[in-house]
């Protein structure tokens, strides 16, 4: 069974919420309430997700930015000053995860794309931002923005800590929703697009991290 903070909140309606430890006078009493919690809402609410997942699925990476950006949300994290993050606070922000190496690479593949959006088609950003309001990376020295390699950098030993499977599918199906994303807008050149993208990839990321995020 999924992880009652991992499902969304249109399923979580649905069913009534586990039993909190702090409604129960001792654990024993908390425990036997959670297992009868288990017993009769846990099985549907898996068969649910199981469903829900499978839809998802189906959609693929077409709305992967809205559900990685939607999952962050969910985490209701502190440390996010004003929808910032500094450097110097990613690492803590991603400790209070319930799936560390999940916000890892969401953050990357998000912060990325923004960054990629405010570079190369800055005429649409706005309407970007508005509609995927994605964190901003700020460097901790001078306030710019730094950039996403940031949350595998090797000097730092943050790549050791990445799933680099994960961070590669997340990475990858963000950029392929953004380029739909652009299509709906008019920006059909797929050769131009991927061809910034590769460049941002290569100047960005060491060669051997490169070969992660390639884009087909």
């Amino acid at each position: 069974m999924p992880s009652w903070e991992d499902v969304p909140d249109d399923i979580k309606k649905r069913f009534p919420s586990p039993p909190e430890k702090a409604d129960y006078s001792c654990d024993e009493d908390h425990e036997e309430a959670l297992g009868f919690w288990h017993s009769r809402v846990g099985r549907n609410l898996g068969m649910v997700m199981q469903q829900y997942n499978a839809e998802r699925k189906k959609v693929g990476e077409s709305a992967q930015i809205k559900t990685e950006l939607e999952w962050i949300t969910r985490q209701n994290l502190k440390g996010l000053n004003g929808n910032q993050i500094c450097q110097c606070g990613t690492e803590k922000l991603i400790s209070h995860s319930t799936d560390p190496k999940r916000l890892r690479a969401s953050l990357l593949a998000l912060i990325f794309v923004s960054q990629f959006v405010y570079t190369h088609y800055q005429k649409w950003h706005s309407e970007f931002y508005s509609e995927f309001p994605i964190p901003k990376l700020r460097e901790h020295s001078l306030g710019i923005h730094a950039h996403a390699v940031w949350f595998v950098d090797q000097s730092h030993g943050f790549d050791k800590m990445a799933d680099w499977e994960l961070t590669s599918r997340i990475f990858r199906d963000c950029v392929n929703h953004l380029q739909k994303w652009l299509q709906e807008r008019g920006e059909m050149e797929t050769a131009e697009f991927k061809n910034l993208i590769e460049m941002e990839i290569r100047t960005g990321f060491s060669k051997d991290q490169a070969e992660y995020f390639k884009v087909h």
